[in-house]
């Protein structure tokens, strides 16, 4: 009888799940967050949170960005795959998406709108404290300049909008299930708690919205599996 990689077993060395990753990454969180939900038992690899990465684009193949997802020969290197393939291999506790709810609908909303509101106003807060080689970094990413003004008058509109947008989201939440896919949480609970979570290094003041907070605080809770740091 074959057994899964869930509730905290480990696996053998060619099919361990490596994680290559930096701790402020919120697609890392939700990754991270993930793997808590399924007590998956991992390998923890700390990336460097600019470039070069040698390491990683050698193992990737040019691909600079985290999380990636590393098992055996396969590597794995955008969220929505990782997750499917944690899925895969731990199909409980349940993680699939429900008819009815708004999950898959939440997950595309929050990345096509509420992450770049969320981006903008946590990088605006934290503006003074990012080093000049971390914000040339991401400008080249992006292919336009990065100016510590702008992002810091940019911080009141993104947290009006952010407020905004949270509103809806909070009426949601205050129904009958504890997670935007009902009983058990979705992809989209855990797109949303990753962006929700970088708000919150922002300092993003989640007190007007207790139900937000509430369901905040039942994702953490599942913590982040049970990680061995390794090197790269």
């Amino acid at each position: 009888m074959r057994q899964t990689a869930a509730q905290g077993h480990d696996m053998s060395d060619d099919q361990a799940l490596i994680l290559h990753h930096y701790k402020e990454s919120p697609y890392a969180e939700k990754v991270r967050a993930f793997l808590g939900y399924k007590q998956l038992t991992w390998r923890s690899v700390i990336t460097q949170r600019i470039a070069p990465k040698p390491d990683l684009v050698a193992l990737t193949g040019g691909y600079r960005k985290v999380p990636v997802l590393q098992v055996g020969a396969d590597v794995f290197c955008d969220t929505r795959l990782i997750l499917a393939e944690l899925a895969r291999r731990a199909p409980q506790p349940s993680s699939q998406a429900l008819p009815g709810h708004w999950s898959e609908v939440v997950g595309h909303w929050v990345d096509v709108n509420l992450f770049g509101r969320v981006v903008e106003f946590t990088f605006g807060q934290n503006v003074d404290h990012l080093p000049d080689a971390f914000l040339a970094d991401r400008a080249a990413l992006r292919g336009a300049p990065l100016d510590r003004e702008a992002l810091k008058k940019a911080v009141p509109l993104a947290e009006q909008n952010l407020k905004a947008q949270l509103a809806w989201i909070e009426i949601g939440l205050s129904g009958l299930h504890p997670f935007i896919n009902g009983e058990h949480p979705g992809p989209g609970d855990f797109t949303l708690y990753s962006t929700l979570w970088f708000a919150r290094v922002g300092r993003f003041d989640f007190t007007r919205f207790p139900a937000i907070g509430a369901w905040m605080e039942r994702l953490r809770d599942f913590g982040h599996g049970t990680p061995t740091e390794m090197s790269a």
